[in-house]
């Protein structure tokens, strides 16, 4: 015998952007995923880039660009690594950030007000980024002028304040579809299928 279940929700005709604390977390988890593959994807593509200009202007005749190249993919790796356990921590804060801004922004409909409020909160992570690099000044890093190196330090704050409004407007997008029924959850999923074979075999 099978119930109908609602998807699980706080929202309301009052509350229409209200959330859950599963909803919180899985935006903070697709913040830091969308993070995570910004700022190694970028930091892949400097490193074979600078491999492939350096094995080009080598004159050493065994240094050719297949052999350059996997090398330069340890940067991306140990970047992965360090960023991600760093980004992981400061997930957390934002998270326990971004509760008390999206309670108070439940009763608010218009989604780009929501995307506007949480760039300013990736540009507010961006800033203590550069903050910290920087030893408390953020702008000395401009200091140096625009290049590679320049690009290559201020990309994970340019990394934070795209993907924290990426990263609620995604999980926003999946929780109205859910509410809707566009968008079925894996676990309600495996739940029908079970129920529906139970009473196929119980019927």
């Amino acid at each position: 015998m099978t119930t109908d279940q609602e998807p699980r929700t706080q929202r309301s005709a009052t509350q229409p952007m209200a959330f859950t604390s599963d909803e919180l977390l899985r935006g903070g988890c697709a913040t830091w995923v969308i993070f995570m593959m910004m700022l190694v994807g970028a930091s892949a593509v400097s490193s074979i880039g600078s491999a492939i200009d350096a094995s080009q202007m080598s004159l050493s005749p065994g240094n050719d660009i297949a052999s350059t190249v996997p090398l330069a993919l340890v940067f991306p790796l140990i970047v992965g690594i360090f960023g991600g356990i760093i980004a992981a921590i400061v997930m957390v804060f934002g998270v326990l950030l971004a509760r008390p801004i999206g309670h108070a922004m439940r009763r608010i409909r218009p989604i780009p007000l929501h995307l506007l409020v949480y760039t300013g909160l990736g540009l507010v992570v961006a800033a203590l980024y550069l903050t910290v690099i920087s030893g408390g000044h953020p702008l000395a890093v401009l200091t140096y002028g625009i290049s590679s190196g320049t690009i290559s330090i201020l990309f994970p704050g340019i990394a934070a304040a795209v993907a924290v409004p990426l990263g609620w407007w995604w999980t926003a997008r999946r929780a109205l579809r859910e509410d809707a029924g566009l968008w079925v959850p894996r676990r309600r999923r495996r739940t029908d299928l079970d129920a529906a074979h139970e009473d196929h075999t119980t019927g």
